[in-house]
């Protein structure tokens, strides 16, 4: 059956030339074709917005116990965003923080919410890095989509072997701070300077940040970003008119 009608369409109790809207309590007679045009009728979209828009009986009314479990839930998941973001900013090593956990729940055996963490490290990763880290860089992005802001940028070779460009944007908050916040880290499979700004682009565009705020560029003095013709610095300035400086 068409995805369309799944879960609407079904037999009718009047006969077999007919079918029946389960959404709209209606029999329609015909073809599949008039199935179809009931589907896409201004009644029947109607009737699916507002199925859409309807909350659950259990969800309106809930039990006291069922209120006490959803409050000790969301003091656990507190807790454990809490634990992952002190790891993240102490850059405590994320191997640790098994043994971490072991030694939490030894100290206080009587606290039902530390009894309940289950932040292992792969669940710590994991919350640093779809949690944290994301809404961490949706407000950067939001910030630097209505201000100017500059960017250093560095390529490096991890253990792995594998060729990484790493992206800082350096800017003023609105407490008039000047910060250097993570921006990006791409995997590089053409080193050169159009291949670099080719990803430097790419970044800021998936992030929704104009190019038109970004004033400047930092880099090292390696060849492939200060070559006078072809350069990475000499090639942003020349298409976006951007400024670029040295960071040794």
């Amino acid at each position: 059956m068409d995805t369309e009608l799944c879960g609407f369409i079904s037999k009718s109790d009047m006969n077999s030339q007919h079918a029946h809207c389960n959404l709209c309590k209606k029999d329609i007679r015909g073809s599949i074709y008039n199935v179809k045009r009931h589907v896409k009728s201004t009644f029947h979209k109607q009737n699916v917005q507002a199925m859409k828009c309807t909350v659950p009986v259990d969800q309106l009314v809930q039990t006291p116990e069922v209120q006490k479990k959803q409050l000790f839930d969301d003091s656990v998941k507190d807790a454990e965003l809490r634990l992952a973001g002190w790891v993240a900013k102490e850059d405590i090593s994320i191997r640790k923080t098994d043994s971490l956990l072991q030694v939490m729940k030894s100290c206080f055996p009587n606290d039902a919410v530390c009894q309940a963490l289950a932040s292992s490290r792969t669940k710590t990763t994991g919350i640093i890095k779809n949690v944290l880290a994301t809404e961490e860089k949706v407000q950067i992005a939001n910030w630097l989509r209505n201000n100017k802001f500059a960017i250093i940028v560095d390529e490096y070779t991890d253990k792995s072997w594998a060729k990484v460009l790493v992206i800082i944007a350096k800017y003023v908050d609105a407490n008039y701070k000047v910060r250097e916040d993570f921006l990006g880290l791409v995997d590089v499979h053409d080193a050169s300077s159009a291949g670099q700004k080719n990803l430097i682009m790419k970044c800021l565009s998936d992030l929704g940040i104009p190019i038109q705020n970004l004033m400047g560029i930092g880099f090292d003095n390696a060849s492939v970003n200060t070559g006078s013709v072809k350069g990475l610095g000499r090639c942003l300035k020349r298409k976006y008119q951007i400024c670029s400086f040295l960071v040794v």
